[in-house]
């Protein structure tokens, strides 16, 4: 009997030993909500426990990533895991004891434990309510070029700094974001103007977050198109002020027959931004002047503040940036050439040159037909006669006429006067002008000079040789529209037998 009783004590004594470890608690416990997202995890176990079959087996997982921290330990039987970063709101937690974790006599658990639990008490996602323009599906047209903002409304407040870094426009579009109503409302401030037919799509992608860290529920993309006008402009034609097209200038060609003292317009398919157009304008020779818009801004005149200049080759050219009035751009640049050389846009030049030793009883005859003057031009001052005298030997009169390309031309007298020069360049004598007359169409001049060497006087035997000199250019003799002599005409001659 005594060896009976002996055996049970020690079967007793060894199942003891064999008592399985057990949770007595654990915090934050399964399915908890609402845990802080600085929480930690603390287990009470029911026996003192292998430290190190713990440390080795803890798994905590928050939406499926390993969650890193420090191992503590409250007592032998309390064990706390502090999480090095803060949980996520809305986060998923998994902690997972499998049931070989042992106490400090090597019992283990009877089973594997699984426990979770969710961060935060807000864990419903954020959703967009509407927008400004509003969301269609395929987008919608028609938005207004001019628009100030775009607007998107969410469910509730959102964490600003992730949700304005969440949100884009494509093509870019200069602006910045403001926000309102308790940041429901995200602003996005235009500060640039939409183009006209130009599609926009304003995006806020599932990077967004509500101020409780909840991702927005889907990415939310805005689509439209700016304008209602999607028919992009053309240049019908230019043409010369003061005449109604068509036709107009050919843009192949060189348009010749154009007045220097016109004004040049171009005509458009429709009403254009005016400043658009203004800036793409341009004129070669570079001519200053202004503009003038009529037939509702589709007609642009340009006005040069002094005339064109004389039998001129310009090149008018409107840059492909020009936009009409709902800022779509010209289809094509235009460009195209007219020349000055209208009747009263010619330079003037010297065509002939008459002579007589007396302009009222002697005939003219001719000292110069056109193309290079002869050198020297031979006059013939007549016979010499002492006092008294039918006419001055030392008189001669030049009939000068002169022409542009399309015929005589008529000149200003005073600028004639403030033109002419006699100057003695071989011999002797006092050369001057004495008189200088019109016709009476202004076509040619009667030239008187006096002083000249006649070389049949007997005491002045030798020649004497001048030149004699019509200016040019811009400060010479013009006519009536102010045109002049591209160069000075000059002419040297003397007298001849």
């Amino acid at each position: 009997m005594k060896k009976i009783l002996c055996a049970l004590s020690i079967f007793f004594t060894t199942c003891a030993q064999f008592e399985a470890l057990e949770i007595v608690s654990i915090s934050p416990s399964n399915g908890e909500y609402g845990v802080a997202s600085d929480a930690a995890v603390r287990i009470e176990f029911s026996a003192d426990v292998n430290r190190e079959t713990l440390e080795r087996n803890f798994s905590l997982k928050a939406d499926g990533n390993p969650v890193a921290g420090t191992h503590a330990w409250e007592s032998n039987r309390a064990y706390r895991f502090v999480p090095h970063r803060r949980f996520a709101n809305g986060a998923r937690c998994v902690m997972e004891l499998p049931r070989s974790i042992e106490d400090a006599r090597g019992n283990s658990m009877e089973k594997d434990v699984i426990s979770e639990f969710y961060v935060g008490s807000d864990l419903v996602s954020p959703r967009v309510i509407s927008s400004s323009p509003p969301c269609a599906e395929g987008g919608i047209i028609g938005v207004s070029v001019d628009i100030s903002t775009i607007e998107i409304l969410f469910s509730e407040p959102m964490d600003t700094a992730a949700t304005s870094s969440a949100f884009s426009i494509t093509p870019d579009v200069a602006g910045y974001i403001v926000w309102h109503d308790d940041a429901t409302r995200l602003v996005y401030r235009l500060v640039a103007k939409l183009e006209a037919g130009r599609q926009y799509r304003a995006t806020v992608s599932s990077s967004a977050k509500d101020a409780s860290g909840n991702p927005l529920e889907k990415s939310f993309t805005l689509v439209f198109i700016a304008g209602e006008d999607f028919t992009h402009p053309d240049v019908r034609g230019g043409f010369e002020s003061g005449t109604i097209p068509p036709p107009y200038f050919d843009d192949a060609a060189i348009n010749r027959g154009v007045s220097r003292f016109s004004s040049i317009s171009v005509e458009f398919s429709e009403a254009m931004n005016t400043s658009s157009v203004e800036s793409a304008f341009s004129l070669k020779p570079a001519t200053e002047g202004r503009f003038s818009w009529s037939a509702g801004n589709a007609v642009l005149t340009f006005i040069p503040h002094k005339a064109f200049s004389m039998d001129t080759v310009y090149t008018l050219s409107v840059a492909s940036y020009a936009k009409d009035a709902a800022g779509l751009a010209l289809r094509n640049g235009y460009t195209v050439l007219f020349r000055t050389d209208a009747a009263d846009s010619l330079p003037i030049y010297v065509s002939r040159i008459e002579g007589s030793f007396d302009a009222e009883l002697e005939p003219f005859t001719e000292l110069y037909g056109g193309g290079a003057p002869p050198w020297p031009l031979l006059i013939t001052m007549g016979e010499y006669q002492a006092p008294p005298r039918a006419f001055n030997p030392h008189d001669y009169t030049m009939k000068v006429y002169f022409s542009n390309a399309a015929g005589p031309v008529g000149i200003d007298l005073y600028s004639l006067v403030e033109s002419l020069l006699i100057e003695l360049l071989d011999g002797e004598g006092s050369p001057c002008i004495t008189d200088i007359v019109l016709t009476d169409d202004g076509t040619a001049a009667f030239i008187t000079f006096d002083g000249l060497i006649n070389i049949r006087n007997p005491e002045t035997p030798a020649p004497a040789l001048y030149r004699f000199t019509i200016a040019g250019g811009i400060s010479g003799v013009n006519d009536a529209h102010g045109n002049t002599m591209r160069q000075s005409f000059v002419c040297e001659f003397k007298d001849s037998n």
